[in-house]
């Protein structure tokens, strides 16, 4: 049986405050898939937010010929003409695959059924139809998606000089994991390949 206090205090503490800014209706087909945040938008370019990872590989894949589209994450304010690019906020849909996702948690009766967030990342890979995903911070739910859809996942790493596999990866089971790492430096590389080789 779910203890109704201890939803009513959950709502309470991890949903207080959020946006539920939400263009989802407007996602359409793509070539390429990108998922970031707002804090990964850190230059202004045209008078609107701009990634200097994302979008720059966005303007690259369109000089040739290939159709993007980006998933601001949530909890993101930046999307449609506000920022660089064809992206779009999916806040509001997100929050009711998190509820569902901790009731489910909270009743501890559905440990082997998946996830409602991985079918929230399913749903979005479905209606795009990207060949690949490029992502930054991606989560195990996002990853288990792009997996079950068949479509190639890659992290694109936001720093250099990774020594250390961080976010868990190193114990996380392949399912949780994105197919490929995009790295900018000899010892990222290093560091991730040790991924392919467990």
């Amino acid at each position: 049986m779910i203890n109704i206090s201890k939803l009513i205090k959950i709502i309470k503490n991890d949903f207080a405050g959020i946006n539920l800014l939400d263009s989802s209706k407007n996602i359409g087909k793509c070539d390429v898939l990108f998922f970031c945040h707002d804090d990964n938008r850190g230059l202004v370019l045209n008078k609107k937010k701009y990634s200097p990872l994302i979008d720059s590989l966005g303007q690259y894949f369109e000089h040739y010929g290939l159709k993007c589209q980006t998933i601001a994450k949530p909890w993101s304010q930046l999307y449609g003409r506000a920022v660089f690019g064809n992206t779009h906020a999916i806040n509001k849909i997100y929050l009711y695959s998190l509820m569902l996702h901790k009731l489910m948690r909270i009743a501890k009766k559905f440990s082997n059924i998946k996830s409602p967030l991985t079918t929230f990342y399913e749903n979005i890979i479905s209606r795009s139809s990207p060949r690949f995903i490029i992502s930054i911070g991606a989560t195990a739910f996002l990853c288990e998606a792009a997996r079950r859809q068949n479509v190639i996942h890659f992290e694109l790493l936001h720093a250099y000089g990774y020594c250390t596999i961080p976010f868990g990866w190193d114990v996380l089971p392949t399912k949780y994991l994105p197919q490929g790492i995009l790295s900018m430096d000899a010892v990222s590389t290093a560091t991730f390949s040790k991924l392919a080789i467990n």
